[in-house]
């Protein structure tokens, strides 16, 4: 299945299941924004190349949710954001750590942040039913695990998960969170 193809089949589905939910389109980006939370399903590529769906987790006082004009934008880029998880990724990191604020960080297999460790895996776009049983895979694991994470990863939890694992984030991003909790 081509990229044009897939993207469609992507919004398709988006469409059915994501937007009921108050999910609203930016790009190939899908969020929920319960202020201060922006949940964000994250159609990731590398220099054209589909890397596959992340759930990712930023707050609408961050510096880089902000336009100009002040109103909310979503983040391009994974490094952008507080935590990232490759899609497949959080229901295991779930069932190994019970709740959110037990989570490590620390696994280079399953850690996506700030100017953290990166895997990155190129992965040739699936064919045509096997696309619709990712995608439709991915957004159920979003709207389980990752409404899930919006609910349990409050902005001060999410500076005590970064704080302990500080190494692996910008100074900046950790430093205006903690400036906020």
């Amino acid at each position: 299945m081509d990229a044009e193809k897939f993207n469609k089949l992507f919004d398709t589905l988006a469409e059915e299941k994501l937007v009921p939910m108050g999910f609203k389109k930016t790009g190939l980006r899908y969020y929920l924004h319960q202020s201060p939370a922006l949940l964000v399903f994250h159609k990731n590529s590398f220099r054209g190349a589909f890397t596959g769906f992340y759930i990712t987790l930023t707050y609408d006082f961050l510096s880089n949710t902000k336009d100009k004009k002040d109103k909310l934008k979503i983040p391009p880029y994974l490094e952008d954001y507080p935590l990232s998880f490759y899609a497949s990724d959080l229901p295991k990191k779930y069932k190994k750590f019970g709740r959110v604020n037990k989570f490590s960080l620390t696994e280079e297999e399953d850690i996506h942040s700030n100017q953290g460790v990166f895997v990155k895996v190129f992965m040739p776009l699936p064919k045509q039913k096997d696309s619709k049983a990712y995608i439709n895979s991915c957004m159920d694991i979003l709207t389980y695990d990752g409404i899930k994470l919006l609910n349990e990863c409050t902005p001060a939890v999410c500076v005590d998960l970064l704080q302990k694992n500080k190494h692996l984030f910008s100074d900046t991003l950790l430093n205006e969170l903690k400036g906020r909790y």
